[in-house]
Parts: structure tokens; sequence; C-alpha cells
């Protein structure tokens, strides 16, 4: 069981830098968007059942915080209050 433990510990490690990688490097291009420019600072925690990332994006002016969860890391959406 350790074993089956640490692996997936590892998996998600991995998944997490993966999608660290994505977000630093991956803007949405949305014209008009607080993200279309660009995407940075990736912080990733989990939360009642899933994974959640508070990130920083660029729209080419200035910058905004944003909050996305995910259920499997790799489909996004983002928190809207």
């Amino acid at each position: 069981k350790a074993y089956f433990f640490t692996k997936k510990i590892i998996q998600i490690e991995q998944m997490l830098k993966d999608s660290a990688v994505f977000f630093n490097q991956t803007a949405n291009g949305i014209p008009g968007t607080f993200d279309e420019k660009a995407v940075d600072t990736p912080l990733f925690f989990w939360h009642q059942g899933q994974y959640h990332m508070l990130y920083t994006g660029f729209d080419g002016i200035s910058y905004q915080s944003a909050l996305v969860f995910s259920s499997d890391l790799i489909h996004w959406t983002l928190k809207v209050w």
C-alpha cells in the first residue's frame, strides 16, 4: 500500500508540474479577457474534493488574480463569484 500511495503522489506531482508549465506558457488569447496575453505564478491546492489553482493573468495592461478548479488537473473551470 505504501508503494501505491507513493506512486500516486508522484503521479499527482507530475500532473501539477505539467499543469504549471502549461499555465506558465499559455495565455488564453481571447481578446478583452484578463489573461489574454499571459498567465503566471500558479499555486495549486486541494480543497473540498477538488484541485484549485490560483494564478495571475495579464491582459497587456494590468495583472489580475484568478481562481480555477478541476477534478482531473487537465480541465479547468474559472471560479466566478
